[in-house]
């Protein structure tokens, strides 16, 4: 549940309206004009240090978009980092732990919220609606209030400050090159100018919220497939009558696969009245088994000689 004052109001509709127009911004013309050139006897700037080569952690669709990673992105990045040594490993799967576990605390404090996102609020709002905008800018806050793991580990010392910038720049590199492919297919749409450039603007404005919410709602997804087997007990924990979600029930036991079990326990979430929605949260947290990090064998692996172009 989110709490909404007007000064929240206030600087989340300012942010979006930022997000918003920076597509108009990036596509005005470059200044023209003569170069300047270093005045006479200046000494040249110092070469800058070269970045270490690094394997992408995204593929790219039949349609040329890239893909986001099976994993949380800074995750995913450590395992490529050919920067982080394998004598690491212990001490970066112990601040993973920690970083998922306050993840996970913003998710189940918050099922209502994730719950909203998870049914599509960012992917559909309008941007032209007042209220609508206002609302998901406040969901799209709460559920970015955790900071991002590269810092995280990087503020516990467990990771130098330039292994955890060479982290950001491998997410870097897929979330531009999304935006970028996204932008481009809007560009090539074949729609006149201005319908080209409103279209950027809605497409910014939501992969902006979906960006930034994107660790916590891959852990709604997670909590979703691994709480599954866990709902009925849940429910009965939280004083509610299982058997009146005996149709959800069933449809989360017969799911064959992780997608399946999100969808079911989507439904099943959004069924439940808010209120009783929070308790359903509470039992399932403490019946959850950790999360499986398969991410933390490859780390210390990747070295910058045989990574790839990144």
């Amino acid at each position: 549940m989110i709490r909404t004052t007007p000064k929240n109001l206030m600087a989340a509709a300012a942010m979006l309206c930022l997000i918003a127009a920076a597509p108009l911004k990036a596509q005005e013309a470059p200044a023209t004009g003569p170069q300047v050139e270093p005045a006479p006897g200046r000494p040249a700037q110092p070469p800058q240090p070269q970045v270490p080569q690094f394997e992408s952690i995204f593929e790219v669709d039949a349609e040329g978009i890239p893909m986001a990673p099976e994993t949380w992105n800074d995750l995913a990045a450590l395992a490529v980092n050919p920067e982080i040594s394998a004598d690491q490993r212990e001490a970066i799967e112990a601040g993973v732990r920690e970083w998922l576990a306050g993840v996970q605390k913003l998710v189940l404090e918050n099922p209502d919220l994730a719950l909203e996102a998870a049914k599509g609020l960012f992917a559909d709002v309008d941007i032209d609606a007042r209220a609508e905008l206002a609302h998901a800018s406040e969901v799209m806050k709460t559920l970015s209030a955790v900071s991002n793991l590269s810092s995280s580990l990087s503020n516990a010392g467990i990771v130098t400050n330039e292994q955890a910038q060479l982290n950001r720049r491998i997410v870097q590199e897929y979330v531009r090159a999304r935006s970028t492919a996204l932008s481009d297919r809007v560009m090539g749409s074949g729609g006149e100018p201005a319908e080209q450039q409103r279209e950027m603007q809605v497409m910014m404005a939501r992969v902006t919220m979906t960006s930034l919410t994107d660790d916590a709602m891959r852990m709604f997804r997670s909590v979703a497939v691994r709480g599954a087997p866990f709902a009925r007990a849940a429910l009965e924990d939280s004083g509610m009558d299982a058997s009146a979600y005996s149709t959800h029930l069933e449809a989360i036991q017969n799911a064959d696969s992780d997608d399946a079990k999100v969808e079911a326990m989507v439904a099943l979430m959004d069924s439940i009245p808010t209120r009783e929605l929070f308790q359903f949260a509470g039992s399932l947290g403490p019946k959850l088994p950790p999360v499986d990090l398969p991410q933390i064998a490859m780390i210390g692996t990747a070295t910058a000689e045989n990574a790839g172009d990144g």
